[in-house]
């Protein structure tokens, strides 16, 4: 994020300066740092060649008092005549049409960290920007550059994976709100049916246990109803058994008890004929 003021510089005999208006600007962020810096077009002249290095200094002013000051130096890039001669004919063509020039861009840092506040007596007002010798430019700018951090800086800076970081972002956002929707339907829908079709008397939660627990009770009861059946069968055999066991002692002991009796009557009629005979 930049803040730009033209700069039309003024070429008086003792300097060159310039004095930029802030006070009806109303870009400037409270409490955002910024870094100033002074952009000039110079054409490659001899003058601004053989000048060299020339110094810049700007002051920062408010209604009541000076804010800051600094002074940076500047030069032109070097390159030797030969090397100039060669580039102005290899570029004569475009320089014939116009289609270049024979300039340089000169972005000159000024102050790093400057904070604006918008106090009474710490708001920015003007600026004054003053050249130690008067080089020739085409045009200047003073440019306000914004100190970004975190996802201001990522945003400004990076466009474009910024784009897709947050799509991506809010797109999966949307898709898990959207199923969460889904699910706190689907119950509501279920209770909905669970009410109509069958009251409170039936619930869809529990069918299934229900029907297990059923099941289980049925086999128990089938199971129990076998080993009652088997213990029946069993005892109507027991029942057998003993039976014929008693009949077949009964007899026994009727036959034991026939014999005996036989042999007793035979002893009294022996004894009988005996007592008769004496």
């Amino acid at each position: 994020m930049e803040i730009s003021q033209p700069v039309y510089l003024q070429y008086d005999h003792n300097k060159t300066w310039a004095s930029i208006d802030f006070s009806l600007e109303k870009r400037f962020i409270n409490s955002q740092f910024y870094d100033i810096f002074l952009e000039l077009l110079m054409p490659l002249s001899d003058i601004n060649i053989s000048i060299g290095n020339f110094m810049i200094k700007i002051e920062l002013f408010s209604n009541s008092k000076m804010l800051i000051t600094s002074s940076r130096s500047a030069i032109l890039k070097f390159s030797s005549s030969l090397l100039r001669k060669l580039r102005v004919l290899i570029a004569f063509p475009m320089l014939l049409l116009g289609m270049a020039k024979e300039e340089e861009r000169l972005v000159i840092p000024l102050i790093e960290g400057f904070k604006y506040s918008k106090g009474h007596e710490t708001m920015l007002k003007s600026v004054n920007i003053t050249l130690s010798y008067a080089v020739q430019v085409y045009s200047s700018k003073l440019v306000f550059a914004a100190r970004l951090r975190g996802i201001r800086y990522i945003i400004y800076y990076y466009p474009i994976f910024s784009f897709i970081i947050f799509i991506s972002f809010f797109w999966v956002a949307e898709l898990l709100f959207i199923i969460i929707i889904c699910l706190i339907k689907a119950k509501t829908l279920q209770r909905f049916f669970q009410q109509l079709f069958y009251g409170n008397k039936f619930d869809f939660s529990h069918s299934y246990e229900s029907f297990s627990k059923k099941n289980i009770h049925l086999s128990k009861q089938n199971e129990f109803s076998e080993n009652k059946g088997s213990d029946s069968d069993n005892s109507s055999t027991l029942s057998f058994y003993s039976t014929s066991s008693i009949n077949k002692i009964s007899s026994e002991n009727s036959l034991t008890t026939s014999s005996d009796f036989s042999s007793l009557k035979d002893n009294l009629n022996e004894r009988s004929g005996k007592i008769s005979h004496n």
